[in-house]
C-alpha cells in the first residue's frame, strides 16, 4: 500500500507525479495556489477542497480527504506509491495528523474485530 503522509511544505516544491488543490467553484485555476501550481507544473492539477479562502471547514476537509484517499488505496487499483498532503501552517499540519491518526485507530479496530470474529468461527 502507498505511504501517505502530511508534510508542511510548498507544494510546487515536491517531486511529485500529480496534484490535487482547491480550485474555484468553476474549478478553474486562477490565482494564489492553483496559479502558482500552474506557473510551476503546467495546468493538469485534480481538485481538492478550499480550506483558504473556499471557506470549507479544515477538520472536516481533513477527515473526508484521508478517508477518501484510504478508501482508494484499500480498493487495491491504484499505482500510487506516495501521497502527501502538502499543507501551509500548523492548524493545517495538526488538522490532517490527526485525521490520519484517527483513520489509522479505525483501521487497527476493523483488524481486530476480524481477527476476533475468525478465531471464534474456529472454535
Amino acid at each position: 500500500m502507498a505511504q501517505v503522509e502530511v508534510a508542511e511544505t510548498d507544494i510546487t516544491t515536491l517531486a511529485v507525479d500529480a496534484i490535487a488543490n482547491a480550485a474555484n467553484t468553476q474549478l478553474l485555476h486562477g490565482g494564489g495556489v492553483a496559479g502558482a501550481i500552474v506557473r510551476a507544473g503546467g495546468p493538469a492539477a485534480l481538485v481538492a477542497f478550499g480550506t483558504g479562502v473556499g471557506g470549507f471547514p479544515l477538520e472536516e476537509a481533513a477527515q473526508i480527504e484521508v478517508e477518501e484517499v484510504r478508501r482508494h488505496l484499500a480498493a487495491g487499483a491504484s499505482g500510487l506509491e506516495r501521497v502527501v498532503f502538502a499543507v501551509r501552517g500548523a492548524p493545517a499540519r495538526e488538522a490532517f495528523e490527526r485525521a490520519l491518526e484517527s483513520e489509522a485507530r479505525d483501521v487497527d479496530r476493523v483488524r481486530a474485530t476480524w481477527r476476533t470474529r475468525v478465531r471464534s468461527q474456529r472454535t
